[in-house]
């Protein structure tokens, strides 16, 4: 003889979340919990990988020897000096 169990699953909710109140009484008996300073975060620096074609390659590696830096200070002041230009070409739109 085999049994079946024919009990309806239980329709009872699961706990909620808390949720946020909308009066004053709604919130009585809850702690406010601090979210950070208010002040936004800035943004995350880049990191850059860049796969240079051969011509590209040769050039940095020659320009580093000249300069007697290394790749990566090469490459932050040409970005340096590309912002500088760019600067000094808005000014002198403006004016």
């Amino acid at each position: 003889m085999s049994r079946i169990d024919h009990r309806q699953p239980s329709r009872r909710k699961a706990p909620g979340e808390p949720r946020p109140w909308r009066t004053a009484a709604d919130g009585a008996g809850w702690t406010l919990a601090a979210r950070g300073s208010g002040a936004p975060e800035p943004p995350p620096l880049i990191r850059v990988v860049v796969d240079l074609n051969a011509e590209q390659s040769a050039w940095l590696r020659e320009e580093a020897k000249r300069t007697g830096l290394d790749y990566v200070t090469l490459v932050e002041r040409l970005v340096d000096e590309k912002r500088a230009a760019a600067a000094a070409a808005a000014v002198r739109r403006s004016a």
